[in-house]
């Protein structure tokens, strides 16, 4: 253990320095160390026209029920009223993670390490993925985010969640930051609040070398620094988001020519990414173990078995929490 702390020393002095929040470190907490410097953050929102929604008579959706109702409404020739993946890779793990955590189900492991993804709020979210997946349209299952980003910039989805759509957009699409509206995932009636998938991106430093510690150390300080932070951020606008106190007042950040044109949407972004989640990662734990259920897109999977295969969910999640017992066995 002495020799693994002194591989990750100096990150706590790095967070404590630059402000970090609390739960983009969470994911790199494990032994009672942290063992990783946060440098970025990405969260899901629900992304869509706001002249799209007012020319069907829809405001922003904030529960599920409001959320049928609008991709329903929003369901007409040329248009589907949402876009969603269903393949077996990584954005679909991420989108259905989304339904989970607005469910109250982003918690997949018991405190003793146990799985409960079997639970009767996991069943909730993918029900209602079930329910919203008929307003997808039909080539969604080959999609990764690339794809829902271009169904959304050619208008043919009213609504995607994605990580951002602002490049595209701008590039691609009308260019508009009028009408482009950004919004909190919806949440289930019985979950208080909207939640969202979140990745908080981070350095992490291999090496006993205290020359290389030192230098990367000084490496740190300079791009987490307000001035260079912003920059860094900015490799794409409108995707990256600060992990800092400091980074989200950073003028280099917000004076980005897109940033410029699109500050309510990332202000919007910032809000949304501060109730992030990630599952094997939540509340103070950390589960190793997630390694092997996420690297198979077990979450994925189980879905498939619901909008591809016509299982009920209950009979679904069951068969997915099989499935990841089984991989942390082998």
């Amino acid at each position: 253990a002495a020799e693994r702390r002194q591989v990750g020393a100096g990150a706590g002095a790095e967070l404590e320095e630059h402000g970090h929040a609390p739960r983009a470190v969470e994911p790199y907490t494990y032994d009672d160390h942290t063992w990783a410097v946060p440098l970025y953050n990405m969260a899901h929102s629900m992304w869509y026209r706001k002249s799209v929604f007012a020319e069907a008579g829809i405001t922003p959706p904030t529960t599920w029920d409001e959320l049928l109702v609008a991709v329903e409404a929003l369901t007409q020739e040329g248009q589907y009223g949402i876009g969603l993946p269903a393949n077996k890779q990584l954005y679909t793990d991420q989108v259905v993670y989304d339904f989970m955590v607005n469910a109250g189900a982003d918690e997949i492991y018991n405190e003793d390490g146990t799985l409960r993804f079997n639970n009767p709020q996991t069943v909730e979210a993918y029900d209602f993925y079930r329910q919203l997946y008929q307003f997808s349209p039909p080539d969604s299952p080959n999609w990764t985010w690339g794809e829902a980003e271009a169904c959304f910039a050619n208008r043919t989805c009213a609504i995607i969640p994605q990580f951002t759509v602002i490049t595209t957009y701008d590039t691609q699409a009308e260019g508009d930051p009028e009408d482009l509206g950004v919004m909190a995932i919806p949440h289930s009636a019985n979950v208080d609040a909207s939640g969202t998938i979140a990745y908080s991106n981070a350095v992490m430093l291999l090496t006993e070398d205290p020359a290389k510690q030192a230098a990367a150390q000084e490496f740190l300080r300079f791009l987490l620094a307000p001035g260079n932070y912003g920059r860094f951020l900015n490799m794409e606008p409108g995707l990256f988001l600060p992990v800092t106190e400091a980074g989200s007042q950073d003028e280099s950040f917000w004076n980005d020519p897109l940033a410029v044109k699109y500050q309510s949407q990332l202000e919007t972004m910032v809000e949304n990414a501060k109730n992030g989640r990630l599952f094997g990662f939540t509340n103070g734990n950390t589960f190793p173990s997630i390694a092997a259920i996420s690297a198979q897109n077990l979450v994925a999977q189980t879905l498939q078995l619901v909008v591809i295969d016509g299982l009920s969910a209950a009979d679904a999640v069951a068969e997915g929490q099989r499935l990841m017992e089984e991989a942390l066995t082998e």
